[in-house]
Protein backbone atom coordinates (compact mmCIF):
# COMPACT_ATOMS: atom_id res chain seq x y z
CA UNK A 1 0.00 0.00 0.00
CA UNK A 2 2.82 2.43 0.83
CA UNK A 3 4.39 2.02 -2.60
CA UNK A 4 1.03 2.78 -4.23
CA UNK A 5 0.59 5.87 -2.05
CA UNK A 6 4.13 7.12 -2.70
CA UNK A 7 3.71 6.61 -6.44
CA UNK A 8 0.33 8.27 -6.70
CA UNK A 9 0.06 11.52 -8.61
CA UNK A 10 -1.46 14.67 -7.24
CA UNK A 11 -5.18 15.02 -7.97
CA UNK A 12 -6.27 17.64 -10.44
CA UNK A 13 -9.62 19.39 -10.80
CA UNK A 14 -11.89 18.63 -13.73
CA UNK A 15 -11.70 22.23 -14.96
CA UNK A 16 -9.49 25.28 -14.65
CA UNK A 17 -10.51 28.68 -13.42
CA UNK A 18 -10.31 31.21 -10.67
CA UNK A 19 -12.28 31.19 -7.44
CA UNK A 20 -13.02 28.45 -4.94
CA UNK A 21 -15.05 25.32 -5.56
CA UNK A 22 -15.53 21.76 -4.40
CA UNK A 23 -15.49 18.68 -6.60
CA UNK A 24 -16.62 15.24 -5.51
CA UNK A 25 -15.35 12.25 -7.46
CA UNK A 26 -17.91 9.56 -6.70
CA UNK A 27 -15.94 6.80 -8.45
CA UNK A 28 -12.89 7.46 -6.24
CA UNK A 29 -14.87 8.59 -3.16
CA UNK A 30 -12.82 11.77 -2.67
CA UNK A 31 -13.62 15.45 -2.30
CA UNK A 32 -11.31 18.04 -3.84
CA UNK A 33 -11.19 21.56 -2.41
CA UNK A 34 -9.99 23.79 -5.24
CA UNK A 35 -8.67 27.37 -5.06
CA UNK A 36 -7.64 29.19 -8.23
CA UNK A 37 -7.61 25.97 -10.25
CA UNK A 38 -5.31 24.10 -7.83
CA UNK A 39 -6.34 21.35 -5.45
CA UNK A 40 -5.41 22.48 -1.94
CA UNK A 41 -7.10 19.68 0.01
CA UNK A 42 -8.28 16.16 -0.74
CA UNK A 43 -10.65 14.45 1.68
CA UNK A 44 -12.03 10.92 1.77
CA UNK A 45 -15.82 10.74 1.47
CA UNK A 46 -18.71 8.30 1.36
CA UNK A 47 -21.41 9.25 -1.11
CA UNK A 48 -24.95 7.96 -1.51
CA UNK A 49 -25.67 4.28 -1.87
CA UNK A 50 -28.87 3.63 -3.85
CA UNK A 51 -29.42 0.43 -1.83
CA UNK A 52 -29.61 2.46 1.41
CA UNK A 53 -31.23 5.70 0.30
CA UNK A 54 -30.48 7.73 -2.78
CA UNK A 55 -27.51 8.24 -5.05
CA UNK A 56 -25.64 11.50 -4.51
CA UNK A 57 -26.69 13.69 -7.45
CA UNK A 58 -24.22 14.75 -10.11
CA UNK A 59 -23.99 18.25 -11.48
CA UNK A 60 -23.26 21.73 -10.22
CA UNK A 61 -24.76 22.46 -6.82
CA UNK A 62 -24.29 25.33 -4.39
CA UNK A 63 -24.09 25.46 -0.63
CA UNK A 64 -27.43 27.05 0.31
CA UNK A 65 -27.05 27.12 4.09
CA UNK A 66 -24.90 25.74 6.86
CA UNK A 67 -25.14 24.82 10.52
CA UNK A 68 -22.20 25.04 12.97
CA UNK A 69 -23.45 22.15 15.14
CA UNK A 70 -24.83 18.64 15.04
CA UNK A 71 -28.04 18.75 13.00
CA UNK A 72 -29.58 15.34 13.49
CA UNK A 73 -27.04 12.78 12.28
CA UNK A 74 -25.14 15.49 10.35
CA UNK A 75 -22.11 17.22 11.93
CA UNK A 76 -21.60 20.84 10.78
CA UNK A 77 -23.60 20.32 7.58
CA UNK A 78 -23.15 22.37 4.44
CA UNK A 79 -26.54 21.92 2.77
CA UNK A 80 -26.31 21.69 -1.00
CA UNK A 81 -29.99 21.86 -1.88
CA UNK A 82 -32.59 24.45 -1.06
CA UNK A 83 -34.99 21.66 -0.06
CA UNK A 84 -34.49 18.39 1.79
CA UNK A 85 -31.46 17.47 3.82
CA UNK A 86 -28.78 16.74 1.22
CA UNK A 87 -25.46 17.98 2.62
CA UNK A 88 -21.72 17.66 2.90
CA UNK A 89 -21.28 16.82 6.59
CA UNK A 90 -19.12 15.15 9.19
CA UNK A 91 -20.01 11.61 10.20
CA UNK A 92 -18.36 8.99 12.43
CA UNK A 93 -18.32 6.32 9.70
CA UNK A 94 -16.79 7.17 6.31
CA UNK A 95 -15.93 3.94 4.51
CA UNK A 96 -14.24 4.25 1.08
CA UNK A 97 -17.40 3.21 -0.78
CA UNK A 98 -20.91 4.66 -1.24
CA UNK A 99 -22.56 4.18 2.16
CA UNK A 100 -24.72 7.23 2.87
CA UNK A 101 -28.37 8.04 2.30
CA UNK A 102 -27.43 10.55 -0.41
CA UNK A 103 -25.25 13.00 1.53
CA UNK A 104 -21.51 13.38 1.17
CA UNK A 105 -19.93 12.13 4.41
CA UNK A 106 -16.60 13.54 5.57
CA UNK A 107 -14.65 12.33 8.65
CA UNK A 108 -15.57 14.34 11.76
CA UNK A 109 -12.03 15.66 12.33
CA UNK A 110 -11.83 16.91 8.73
CA UNK A 111 -15.22 18.62 8.94
CA UNK A 112 -14.03 20.87 11.78
CA UNK A 113 -11.45 22.43 9.45
CA UNK A 114 -13.41 22.09 6.22
CA UNK A 115 -16.49 23.82 7.64
CA UNK A 116 -14.69 27.18 7.63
Amino acid sequence: MWSRLLGAGAPSPSRSGSGVWIEVNKSKQVLLYVEGGSVVRTLPVSTGNPNVGITTPSGTLSVTRKSPKWDGPRYKPLYIRSYGVLAIHGYPSVPPWPASHGCIRVPLWDMDEFYR
